[in-house]
């Protein structure tokens, strides 16, 4: 424990004198520049997991739970290592397994923070870590094939959004990158806050639940960005 309390600190120390040094230059961002304000667009697949899936990335239905998606998000930095995202996702869900199945249209804002621990030469790139939390509002129509019982639900869902992601400045303002998400529901419940519709009761009997793990999505799509500075 004491090992571990001195492993902590430590790491704090130099984050801190990170934030610190980094705070006072302008090191991101082409030619030595860092924008202080940034948006940006992001679109590719997001590949579902959750109580109402075959399991297995790769097995041969794993068609059924690839959709597309569209971010778009808003980045004001507060220290050159360090910058406050908001973002709204658009896209759906879908899941499929032999007596049930759902597909879904969601949107969900979020805010994060978005931590830059490399800085390359010439500050031309970006890697970046986030994490943050959001709300997911989904319209979900979900089938009980076994009792021929359909049903659509708007449900709300808790957030939690962990990502990973790469930019390379094209110009001084533009550019392109990658990123991975991956999306944590909080709750898995059956009264009505989940991501799939399931697991849900039926006359007193609990219905589709699988997973012991809970709901959730990753994405992986190409990003647009476009930064500029503040005028004072």
């Amino acid at each position: 424990m004491k090992r571990k309390g001195i492993v902590l600190i430590t790491i704090v120390l130099s984050l801190c004198f990170r934030i610190e040094v980094l705070g006072q230059i302008s090191s991101m961002g082409l030619y030595g520049e860092n924008p202080r304000h940034f948006v940006s667009l992001s679109s590719g697949a997001g590949y579902y997991y959750g109580d109402i899936e075959t399991q297995g990335f790769f097995s041969k239905e794993s068609s059924d739970k690839v959709n597309a998606f569209l971010s778009s998000s808003y980045h004001y930095f507060v220290v050159d290592v360090l910058s406050i995202r908001t973002m709204a996702t658009l896209g759906k869900l879908s899941g499929q397994r032999t007596y049930y199945g759902f597909r879904s249209n969601f949107v969900e804002p979020s805010i994060a923070v978005e931590y830059y621990p490399f800085i390359f030469d010439e500050g031309s790139a970006d890697v970046y870590i986030l994490a943050g939390c959001g709300v997911n509002f989904s319209s979900i129509d979900f089938e009980d094939r076994r009792l021929g019982y359909n049903r659509k639900e708007h449900i709300y869902t808790p957030i939690i959004p962990l990502g990973l992601g790469f930019r390379y400045f094209v110009t001084k303002n533009l550019c392109i990158g990658v990123e991975f998400s991956t999306h944590l529901a909080l709750i898995d419940s059956p009264k009505g806050i989940n991501l799939d519709g399931f697991p849900y009761y039926y006359e007193g009997s609990l219905r589709g639940k699988q997973s012991s793990f809970l709901d959730g999505y990753h994405t992986f799509g190409i990003t647009l960005g476009y930064g500029w500075f503040s005028t004072n």
